[in-house]
């Protein structure tokens, strides 16, 4: 079977999936905290979704204009 390299996700999904992953870190982070769980196995989950959210991230298109002068925020 070959893996299929192309996918169509919109700007809907990326978000979804974006704060999916930045609820489950928050979970984690919190058992951390709070002393459940393996403290090695939860800073590697943790640090493997913020390698993916840090993907996602440097993935995207960010939008300046290029006629004008942008100030951000």
């Amino acid at each position: 079977m070959k893996l299929n390299k192309n996918f169509e996700f919109d700007m809907r999904d990326i978000d979804t999936i974006e704060m999916a992953l930045r609820k489950k870190v928050a979970e984690l982070s919190q058992k951390l905290i709070d002393g459940k769980g393996e403290s090695g196995d939860l800073r590697a989950e943790i640090r493997e979704m913020s390698e993916l959210l840090a993907r996602i991230h440097h993935q995207k298109n960010w939008y300046r204009p290029l006629d004008e002068i942008y100030v951000s925020g």
